[in-house]
């Protein structure tokens, strides 16, 4: 059992497969949740965030929104025959579950469920040949499916710094990214691994303004703050 106190109710589970959402002051449940298929072992709340944890005995962990009840996202513990309890710990956001061994899991952020990222999104673009949206947000890029809205993956530190500009190859095989600190890479999207680096600008005063691709030709057309246009061969 876990108690909101942002939210003034009550999350409830047992050997049941359903979670119990109750008010205080009424009686009886204010919303039944299923999704789970073995006995419920633990349900925590975390303090200030929207959402609450579930996790079943077969290992399966569910994050909910507190506000609309619906199941924001599904993982695994694996190699645990039989998970007994689990713990948040908020302050270094980290789930921890209890089987015959400890499993710890690590979130990097609080979760806003009505944003697409916590931090600013400084780029976005759609890619037709990919049906793919692909978005920038200081230093990673989510990837998005176009046609379900569900993010896909997520490539993670790209830069030491933010990221300011991003555009695709040709083929929107490739993607070519410039950061703050002049840096430029390109990633292969299929993979999300990066494949080349390119000459950068200055660090100081270099932040990339603008890319282009050259299309046939196959080069890079690079600006920054530093007053410098830089032409580049996407040589792989």
């Amino acid at each position: 059992m876990a108690y909101s106190e942002k939210h003034k109710v009550i999350i409830s589970c047992g050997f049941e497969f359903d979670v119990f959402v109750w008010n205080p002051y009424i009686s009886g449940p204010i919303m039944t949740l299923d999704g789970h298929e073995h006995p419920l072992i633990g349900v925590n709340c975390l303090p200030n965030l929207d959402c609450f944890i579930t996790a079943d005995s077969k290992g399966m962990v569910k994050l909910w929104n507190i506000l609309d009840y619906s199941c924001v996202q599904t993982f695994y513990v694996t190699n645990a025959n039989e998970v007994k309890c689990i713990r948040a710990v908020p302050k270094h956001r980290r789930l921890i579950c209890g089987a015959r061994n400890f499993t710890v899991f690590q979130y990097t952020r609080p979760f806003i469920p009505d944003y697409t990222d916590d931090k600013t999104v400084c780029r976005a673009l759609f890619s037709e040949k990919r049906l793919e949206i692909f978005v920038a947000g200081e230093k990673s890029i989510k990837v998005w499916d176009a046609r379900s809205g569900k993010p896909i993956r997520v490539i993670k530190n790209v830069f030491t710094t933010e990221i300011t500009q991003m555009i695709f190859d040709e083929d929107h095989r490739k993607l070519v990214v410039g950061s703050h600190q002049g840096e430029l890479k390109i990633y292969d999207l299929q993979s999300g691994v990066m494949i080349l680096e390119l000459e950068e600008h200055n660090a100081a005063d270099g932040e990339i303004s603008f890319i282009g691709y050259g299309g046939g030709d196959h080069t890079i057309i690079s600006c920054g703050w530093d007053r410098t246009i830089k032409v580049h061969m996407d040589e792989q």
